[in-house]
This record gives C-alpha cells, sequence and structure tokens, in this order.
C-alpha cells in the first residue's frame, strides 16, 4: 500500500527522529517519551499519514481497507505512544497541530524508507527463485557442467535449472527458438539475432591413444595429426569446422578416416585405438578415459573459443542473470 505524498508545511516542533530517540517535545511529558522508542508502529505512521493527506477518516479508512473506528484508534494510540496531539478535531474537520506538521515530514521519510526496504528484500528473494534453461553439447554438459551446476545449486537452491544436452551445431537453434535462454557455443554472427560473450578461448586438443606414434611429439602441428587416421564428427560440428580450416591455413587436408555425429562416439572410437580426434579448447581431462591421451595442437590461428550465446532481443529472467553473472566468474 502507498502512502499518500502530499506536501505540508512543516513549522517548528519535535521530528520523528528526536521522538523516537527518547527526546521530549515542548508539550511531552518526560516521564512517557521512553514508551515511543519501542511502541510506534508502522500501522500508526501509516494511518497518521493517510488522515493527514486526506483530512477525513472516513476515506483514510477506504484506502486502508479497514474500519474508521480502526483509523481512529490507531492514531490516538500513536498519539498516546508520543504524547502529542497529532490532530485538532471538530464535527466536520480534521487539521494537523503544529507538532503534527513537524511529525509529517519525518514519519513519511521512515516510511518510505520502509517501502524501500521491502521492495530491496523483494528483489533480493525473486533472484534466489525462477527458472533458467541452457543449451550445450553432450562433451559440455557432462565434462564442465556439472561441477558448475552443483555450485550455482548451492547459491541459489530455489532456481531450477533444466540442461538441455544436444548435438554442437543444434545449440544455437534451441537458443535462437526459444527453447533455452543460454547456450555454449561458438561466438554468433552480428546478423544472426544471437548475442554472444567469449568465455574460454584457448588451443584446439587432439586426443589419442596412449602409446601412439604422436605422444613422442612435443609440438603437435597439422601435418603431424594428418599422417594419421582421423576420427572427424559430421560436417556441421563447430568443432571440426575450426580444425578443417585452422588446418587449410597451414596447406593441410584433413580426410576423415571415420565420421560420427557425437563427441563420445568418436573417444571411444580413439580410446579403441581406431584414429586421432580434435576435441574442443575446454577439454581438459577424459575422466575415466585412461587410455586416451590429450595434447594441445600448436599451430598458428588454431584457437578455438567458447561463447555464452542467448538471444539479442530478449530480456532475461532474473534467474538467467543470475546464472549468467555466475558462469561468467565460475569459468573465468
Amino acid at each position: 500500500m502507498t502512502a499518500p505524498t502530499k506536501e505540508i508545511q512543516s513549522q517548528r516542533g519535535p521530528s520523528l527522529d528526536d521522538v523516537l530517540a527518547g527526546a521530549p517535545g515542548a508539550d511531552a511529558d518526560p516521564a512517557r517519551v521512553g514508551r515511543a522508542r519501542a511502541n510506534v508502529s508502522l500501522k500508526q505512521i501509516l494511518a497518521f499519514l493517510s488522515v493527514a493527506n486526506t483530512e477525513n477518516f472516513t476515506t483514510s479508512a477506504e484506502a486502508l481497507c479497514t474500519t474508521q473506528s480502526a483509523v481512529s484508534n490507531l492514531i490516538k494510540e500513536l498519539e498516546r505512544e508520543l504524547d502529542l496531539r497529532l490532530f485538532e478535531r471538530t464535527t466536520r474537520t480534521v487539521r494537523l497541530t503544529d507538532a503534527g506538521r513537524e511529525f509529517y515530514g519525518s514519519a513519511h521519510r521512515v516510511y518510505a524508507e520502509f517501502q524501500a526496504a521491502m521492495a530491496k528484500a523483494k528483489s533480493l528473494a525473486e533472484r534466489k527463485r525462477g527458472k533458467v534453461t541452457i543449451a550445450a553439447s553432450p562433451l559440455m554438459a557432462s565434462l564442465v557442467l556439472p561441477e558448475a551446476l552443483a555450485e550455482f545449486r548451492a547459491l541459489y537452491p530455489e532456481i531450477n535449472v533444466v540442461l538441455r544436452d544436444a548435438a554442437f551445431d543444434q545449440v544455437r537453434r534451441l537458443v535462437l527458438d526459444g527453447e533455452a535462454e543460454f547456450g555454449f557455443g561458438l561466438a554468433p554472427d552480428p546478423d544472426s539475432g544471437l548475442v554472444g560473450e567469449v568465455l574460454m578461448s584457448g588451443p584446439l586438443n587432439l586426443i589419442f591413444p596412449a602409446g601412439h606414434p604422436l605422444e613422442e611429439i612435443a609440438d603437435l602441428t597439422w601435418h603431424d595429426i594428418a599422417k594419421h587416421p582421423f576420427i572427424a564428427l559430421t560436417s556441421d560440428n563447430g568443432t571440426r569446422q575450426t580444425a578443417e580450416q585452422c588446418a587449410r591455413e597451414v596447406g593441410v587436408i584433413l580426410s576423415p578416416a571415420y565420421e560420427v555425429s557425437f563427441i563420445w562416439t568418436a573417444i571411444s572410437m580413439v580410446d579403441a585405438g581406431l584414429g586421432v580426434c580434435v576435441v574442443p579448447c575446454y577439454v581438459r581431462s577424459l575422466g575415466s578415459k585412461k587410455n586416451i591421451k590429450l595434447r594441445n595442437i600448436h599451430a598458428s590461428k588454431s584457437d578455438a573459443s567458447i561463447a555464452l550465446i542467448r538471444r539479442s532481443e530478449v530480456v532475461l529472467s532474473e534467474g538467467a542473470s543470475q546464472f549468467q553473472q555466475f558462469i561468467r566468474d565460475y569459468i573465468r
């Protein structure tokens, strides 16, 4: 409920701060003033502000969704607690006394501060609730996000997270269609309807079986890689596209010996000794795949990046805003 904001000319008298602190006014009984410190309520202040602005108990009661007698009792209680006469009453009029005029400004400020505090508390509560849907490739979803989401859950237990693990090339489509608020993928083009914030960047990685000849080479190049059976993802996969572009820039054409749709299939094939495969920059460990070795590819222009992408014209929900800030800090 919003208190009226009618301006009232102040005259000399005790301020609300003085009264609530126990400082006596001109016509106060020093023996009773101290009681005001603990017993003045927000309901009394709101009733006072309403009557002061409407100059009518009936109108104030309607505005406050209560009865006239209840408003009258609140004013009487306030006057008794403050030991001040705040209103001059007749059968037809209600007017502020000089003390009431002085009290009005401070009372209005206290109520406004309370409203501001409540709004801030409500905002904080809303930020800890909600839902956010994110899209990521199976590799990102299994290697990077589980620990991140566990930490996010600990901080924001009332924000529900939906993780859509999808093929890398489908992540953008899920975001564009509104099925996910965020996606982890390549930075989008300016005219794509998406915006992206790069979260991590680094060289592509090559994975190969332990004991493979490439294990003896300290600085792998695309020429080294091209000498061995290459396991590639489908042609629309972003990691494959980046790898092929980087290889072409140094005069190497990657000819896949095998082509698969899902990265974990490729990883298992490497584990079985069928070839080598390029994986994204965020892969640092493959956990249980102890037979697989991972090495950065040292070659010109081989850096790749992963961005947090979202639709450019959409206002984020509270839950999504919290996740965005969290994942920035977590990854960086």
